[in-house]
């Protein structure tokens, strides 16, 4: 029977709940919002099948005899390229499983906005997928639900964090052929609850569309909006959106997350996905025009092949592993430092709800002020982007003299 004694060992990945065999384990939240399982001891039969599945008490066996390679991808449609967080590499991974008749299982909003994974087979309905989403989703049956589907014969794609990736293959306990696994550079995800509780709190009602990196500055200016119904929108950068400010404080992180085991550079998924900020210093004569572009490491043989037949609609450049992880602030193969401050965090947010707690222990100075709205005006006047052409050469004259 698996006791979570010390909440740094578990990564919530719901594993457990799904592998035991009387159903007695249920995932439940804690004070701060995370899930963790709960075993019913009466229906327990000591099989021992939940500490066999946990990816965190057991290693999941890595691709063998492969090393893996890295790429820079761009999807060609534009529309999904604005979409997209970074160059839409998973859109054109997710549409060429679509295009074979199969699967794909990802994060999504469901109608209250809470994260969720969903499953569709419609290329239509992954825009439900596209973008990043910084809280830890709900996983539910979702495991079990591709056990089933896997056995009658479907082709299956599944997007998800590191643990979560790790978490399935363990479950699964086999390789499968018509399995494929999308994971993430994953910085850190704080809780269903914080997210929960802000989204409730700052957009009540009538809202159509929550994105966290929206591409309203650009690629390299990722802006957290809110999209209402009656066409209102509401617009902040990191820079000034607390939320946000507090992810990257790495203030709400799950206890999991600071010493995350599936971090390092060969990974148990086909293929791992990342923002991919500098693709003019990993391809020759390349020029970025902060559109976005994503970075991709390949794991696996099918995942090549797979990645070959995206050719059609996806642009597609191999580079250099080392150097192209280089970019990624080290978050590829290292934890989030826990702050001091951080479980005081959580016991206000109890005590006082998410809005307050953020105001509490996030601040906004006045020069991210200034420059939230110089650039709201900037964009406002269309001048953003002169602006941009200026900074641009003066960088690339900068960096001839040196």
């Amino acid at each position: 029977m698996i006791e979570i004694t010390d909440k740094s060992k578990c990564c919530g990945c719901t594993a457990c709940a799904n592998a035991c065999p009387k159903e007695c384990i249920t995932m439940c939240a804690d004070e701060e919002g995370f899930l963790y399982p709960v075993i019913s001891t009466e229906k327990c039969i000591s099989c021992g099948k939940c500490k066999r599945v946990c990816p965190c008490l057991q290693q999941t066996p890595l691709m063998q005899e492969w090393k893996t390679r890295a790429f820079v991808v761009r999807i060609k449609d534009e529309a999904v390229l604005t979409e997209s967080t970074s160059g839409g590499g998973f859109s054109a991974i997710a549409r060429q499983i679509c295009d074979e008749g199969g699967v794909v299982i990802g994060a999504a909003f469901d109608e209250e906005f809470h994260i969720v994974h969903k499953v569709t087979s419609n290329y239509r309905d992954i825009s439900k997928f596209r973008g990043s989403k910084y809280a830890q989703s709900e996983l539910g049956e979702t495991f079990s639900d591709i056990k089933r589907l896997l056995q009658q014969g479907e082709v299956v794609l599944f997007s998800g964090t590191p643990c979560q990736v790790a978490g399935v293959k363990k479950y699964l306990g086999k390789n499968y052929k018509n399995l494929y696994t999308i994971d993430i550079v994953c910085r850190s995800i704080p809780s269903p609850k914080l997210w929960n509780e802000f989204i409730k709190t700052v957009v009540p009602q009538g809202v159509k569309q929550v994105r966290f990196r929206n591409k309203t500055y650009g690629y390299h200016s990722g802006t957290f909006i809110v999209e209402f119904k009656n066409g209102k929108i509401i617009s902040s950068s990191n820079r000034v959106n607390k939320y946000m400010k507090a992810f990257h404080m790495n203030i709400c992180s799950r206890p999991s997350c600071y010493d995350c085991k599936f971090k390092s550079v060969e990974r148990v998924s086909d293929f791992t996905l990342f923002d991919c900020w500098h693709p003019e210093k990993l391809i020759n004569g390349f020029r970025d025009d902060d559109k976005g572009y994503t970075g991709c490491l390949v794991h696996s043989n099918k995942g090549l092949e797979l990645l070959e037949n995206i050719k059609t609609w996806t642009w597609v450049y191999n580079v250099d592993v080392k150097k192209a992880l280089s970019f990624t602030g080290g978050m590829a193969e290292h934890s989030v430092i826990r702050p001091i401050v951080r479980s005081e965090f959580y016991t206000t947010l109890t005590e006082i709800g998410a809005v307050a707690t953020l105001d509490r222990y996030v601040s906004v100075n006045l020069k991210d002020k200034f420059i939230e709205c110089t650039k709201m005006f900037l964009y406002k006047t269309k001048l953003l982007k002169q602006v941009k052409k200026v900074k641009s050469l003066l960088l690339s004259i900068r960096g001839g003299i040196r």
